[in-house]
C-alpha cells in the first residue's frame, strides 16, 4: 500500500561549528558540518473506516500489529506499509493491547467480552475466556514464559500459560490496573487507571504499589532502566519511578499520549502539548527535537513502538497507521508517493470540513463511551 511522507526538520536549531587549522604559514578552513537528513513522515490507511486502531507492537515475522478497538480486527503493517486485516471471532470484543508472545504469536485483550486472544503469523485465532467480568486490558509476555494481563474491571494482575490457561490472579489495593510491561529488574510493571500508584509484581506474585501525584496511564521502561509513566489526563503529571521504587515526578511528561525507547538511546513520545507531535526527550524529560506532523486528527496517539527498521510506529485515531523514518544507511530521506488526499498537497481534501468533522466526531464518540465506562466502573469500586 502506498502512504503519504512529509520531509520535516527538527523545531530545535541546528548549531554547525566551522573549524580552523593552521599548517604551517597557510590557514584551511574547514567545510561546514552537514546536517543529518530531517526524518520523514509516512501515513497509511487502514481500510477498515472508523477502525480506531489502539496498541502496536513488533511481531515475530518482523512486521508490527496493532488492535482495532472498534473495528473488532488484529491489524498487520509491514515495514513497507502493506496492512492486513482479520477479524475477530467474536463481535464488539473491544481489542486493547496487544504483545509478541513466547511462543511466536501475538497474544491480545478483549475488553468487550472478557477474553485473551492469540493469533499466528499466518493469521489463524484463537480466543480464550478470561473471568467474567474481568474487563483485561493490558498484556505483557513475562519472563517466566507466560502471558501477564490487568484486569481493570475487577482490579486484579492475572498470569495466563500459553495454552490459554488462567494459572493466578492476584488482587492489588488500587483500582483499575492499565497497562502493563516487564520492567528491567525482571518483574512486571503496571499503571493504575484510577489510583494515585504505580505497582509492581514479581513472578511469585507478590505486589508492591508505589504513590504517584495523580492517576496513571500509560508507562515505558527507559534506557536507565527506570520506568516512565503518564498521568491520566493532560493535566495531570507523570514520572518515573526506580527499579527500587523511588518515584520521580517528571513536568515533561503532562499531556503525553503514547511513548516508547527509540534511536539515539532517548525517548519518543506523542507530545500532546504541541498538537501533532512526536518528540525525542532527554533523560530528564526535556524535548532535544520535536517533529510535528501533518494528521488532521493530530495527538492522542494510541500506540507507539520501535519497529524492526529502527523507526518509530504509531496509531492515529483517524484510522491510520504513521511512521517517523530515520533513512540510516543512505544518509537520505526516502519519498513515499501521497496516499492520503486530504495531506497530499494543500492539506485539505474529502476528510476535511464538515464531513471530515463528523466522521471524526463519530469515532471519538465511540472511544468516549469506552473511557466513560471506565469512569463509572471506577465510581462503582469506590462508592
Amino acid at each position: 500500500m502506498k502512504g503519504l511522507s512529509v520531509s520535516l526538520k527538527p523545531l530545535r536549531a541546528l548549531v554547525v561549528i566551522a573549524s580552523v587549522a593552521a599548517i604551517g604559514a597557510s590557514v584551511a578552513v574547514a567545510e561546514p558540518a552537514v546536517a543529518a537528513p530531517a526524518p520523514t513522515y509516512s501515513f497509511y490507511t487502514i481500510p477498515t473506516a472508523s477502525s480506531a486502531p489502539s496498541h502496536i507492537t513488533v511481531g515475530s515475522d518482523g512486521n508490527l500489529w496493532f488492535t482495532e478497538t472498534l473495528g473488532n480486527k488484529i491489524g498487520r503493517i509491514t515495514p513497507s506499509g502493506a496492512i492486513t486485516e482479520f477479524t475477530l471471532p467474536t463481535a464488539a470484543a473491544l481489542p486493547m493491547a496487544i504483545t509478541a508472545g513466547p511462543d511466536g504469536n501475538l497474544w491480545f485483550t478483549e475488553q468487550g467480552t472478557d477474553k485473551i486472544g492469540t493469533i499466528t503469523v499466518a493469521g489463524a485465532i484463537t480466543e480464550y475466556a478470561a473471568p467474567a467480568g474481568s474487563e483485561p486490558y493490558g498484556i505483557v509476555a513475562g519472563p517466566d514464559g507466560n502471558l501477564w494481563f490487568t484486569e481493570e474491571g475487577h482490579s486484579f494482575i492475572a498470569q495466563m500459560s500459553t495454552a490459554g490457561v488462567i494459572l493466578n490472579a492476584t488482587p492489588i489495593s488500587g483500582d483499575s490496573p492499565y497497562n502493563i510491561l516487564v520492567g528491567s529488574d525482571g518483574n512486571l510493571w503496571f499503571t493504575e487507571f484510577d489510583s494515585d500508584l504505580i505497582g509492581t509484581i514479581t513472578t511469585g506474585g507478590v505486589v508492591t504499589e508505589y504513590p504517584t501525584a495523580s492517576d496513571t496511564a500509560q508507562l515505558a521502561v527507559a534506557p536507565d532502566g527506570s520506568i516512565w509513566f503518564t498521568g491520566h489526563f493532560d493535566h495531570d503529571p507523570g514520572g518515573s519511578v526506580s527499579p527500587a521504587g523511588v518515584v520521580t515526578p517528571r513536568v515533561g511528561l503532562s499531556g503525553i499520549g503514547a511513548m516508547t525507547a527509540g534511536p539515539n538511546g532517548t525517548m519518543w513520545v506523542d507530545d500532546e502539548a504541541i498538537n501533532g507531535a512526536v518528540s525525542e526527550f532527554d533523560a530528564t524529560a526535556t524535548a532535544v527535537n520535536t517533529y510535528p506532523h501533518p494528521s488532521h486528527l493530530a495527538g492522542n496517539l494510541g500506540g507507539m513502538v520501535e519497529g524492526p527498521d529502527g523507526n518509530i510506529w504509531f496509531t492515529l485515531p483517524d484510522g491510520s497507521i504513521g511512521v517517523l523514518r530515520f533513512d540510516r544507511a543512505t544518509g537520505t530521506s526516502p519519498t513515499v508517493t501521497p496516499q492520503k488526499p486530504e495531506l497530499a498537497v494543500t492539506g485539505v481534501g474529502p476528510e476535511s470540513g464538515i464531513a471530515g468533522g463528523l466522521a471524526a466526531g463519530g469515532l471519538l464518540v465511540g472511544l468516549a463511551l469506552v473511557v466513560l465506562g471506565r469512569r463509572r466502573r471506577a465510581d462503582t469500586h469506590r462508592a
